[in-house]
């Protein structure tokens, strides 16, 4: 029985053929009562998908099993919604730039939180698990593009780089035991003096770098503060951030394919943080007080990279050049981590 109210008329595809059907639709509660020769159906308004009130356009109704119905009459569909307010709000919604915008800007405050807050505490629960195979996989392809674009063989003799790993055993955590990492080097013409290093464990000194070092002691703080980055996963940290970022937009546009092939560039050109960068440093505090050197060689040598660092561009790399914080704001905060005591 067809409910008593108002009706409009319609064209109705089955989705199985070509076949078009004149049908009349009225609203029975919350459900569509669809009625014309040959064919009979009743559904919820709430599972249908209509089409939003374009000028003087053909109304489209869409349902789940594919059938269409065109009203052509789209005032007297209107008023058929509204007669018992199942079109009310939506029409309202769609019809309000207020709710538009609004709209739009709480998705974006979803999306910009996920991405502030969420992103990062996952990744920092997949660096924590991360198997040491695939991190040395990644240390080791990481290694691989640096030097195939921007780092040379060290010309430091071999006598030199025995002496600075030897002078590396010395440094101790903080609770005293020795720390495992190892001591490579190479040289730069793009990076100038620098430092990084590897999930793994690999610290990579720059030619560079110990040229500019007064003595081995400076040098010793330089790896302690990439000790720090190793300690604290930074770089795996980064690269997952980067991954989650690359498998939200890969989700979106497709094709992931290439995530994991990149993974490594991500993290050869990712700059560290602000927090990142403080909390190495005072890694590096810690560990040189522990392994008998003075905390001090940190900060003097972060002001003399300062000073070559003055004209120059980033190049990218999270390595301890890296200017965020600004070397001067680091050192004077070292300065007052070691009067401290901390």
């Amino acid at each position: 029985m067809e409910p008593e109210g108002l009706v409009v008329a319609g064209v109705f595809f089955d989705g199985r053929s070509a076949q078009r059907h004149d049908v009349t639709l009225s609203l029975d509660g919350a459900q569509l009562y669809l009625r014309g020769a040959g064919c009979e159906r009743r559904d919820a308004v709430s599972v249908l998908r209509i089409s939003a009130p374009l000028g003087r356009t053909p109304r489209l109704i869409r349902y789940a099993d594919g059938a269409v119905c065109e009203v052509r009459d789209a005032a007297g569909f209107d008023a058929l919604l509204e007669s018992q307010g199942q079109g009310r709000w939506l029409h309202r919604a769609e019809s309000s730039a207020r709710i538009v915008v609004a709209s739009l800007l709480l998705v974006a405050a979803l999306i910009a939180a996920g991405l502030y807050w969420g992103v990062p505490l996952a990744a920092n629960g997949v660096a924590a698990e991360m198997p040491a195979s695939l991190v040395r996989q990644f240390s080791r392809q990481t290694l691989d593009v640096l030097d195939h674009q921007w780092l040379q063989p060290s010309t430091l003799p071999s006598s030199r780089q025995d002496a600075l790993r030897v002078a590396a055993q010395r440094l101790r955590s903080a609770e005293g035991s020795p720390l495992a990492f190892k001591l490579v080097f190479r040289a730069s013409k793009t990076m100038g003096p620098n430092a990084f290093a590897l999930p793994d464990g690999t610290i990579v000194l720059l030619d560079e770098l110990v040229a500019l070092a007064d003595n081995d002691d400076e040098l010793m703080a330089v790896v302690a503060h990439e000790l720090g980055h190793v300690r604290h996963r930074h770089g795996l940290r980064l690269m997952a951030q980067g991954a989650a970022v690359g498998l939200l937009a890969t989700w979106w546009f497709g094709d992931v394919s290439t995530l994991l092939a990149t993974a490594p560039t991500v993290l050869a050109q990712a700059h560290y943080s602000r927090e990142f960068e403080t909390e190495a440093d005072d890694d590096a505090v810690r560990t040189l007080r522990a392994s008998g050197i003075a905390p001090e060689c940190l900060a003097t040598l972060l002001r003399k990279l300062a000073v070559t660092q003055k004209g120059r561009e980033s190049q990218g790399f999270g390595g301890l050049l890296d200017s965020h914080p600004a070397l001067l704001a680091r050192a004077r905060r070292v300065d007052g981590e070691v009067s401290a005591g901390r």
